[in-house]
């Protein structure tokens, strides 16, 4: 069982979740990704991407994910090593 993330607590939006697993090639390494935004009024008030290693059992927060403002598919695909997922670049 994984540890739980800690995510943004933003009250009265409408929170949408996405998550992937995959395995990083480079560091021999099981990862988890976690998407968390949260939307009000159709207007994006937080995004939250978090990468969970399962080497050093610890989530790590991305910083400056220039995606957001998109609902994220449920599931991404996992291609040449990577976990690829359909994303929109907000501006």
């Amino acid at each position: 069982m994984l540890p739980k993330a800690r995510v943004s607590n933003i009250l009265g939006g409408d929170e949408h979740f996405s998550q992937g697993f995959g395995h990083d090639e480079v560091t021999n390494d099981y990862k988890v990704v976690q998407i968390f935004q949260s939307f009000k009024n159709g207007k994006l008030l937080v995004i939250d991407v978090k990468v969970y290693s399962l080497t050093s059992n610890l989530w790590t927060k991305v910083e400056d994910f220039p995606f957001g403002g998109y609902d994220f598919p449920k599931k991404g695909y996992f291609i040449n090593g990577a976990l690829h997922r359909l994303a929109a670049i907000q501006k």
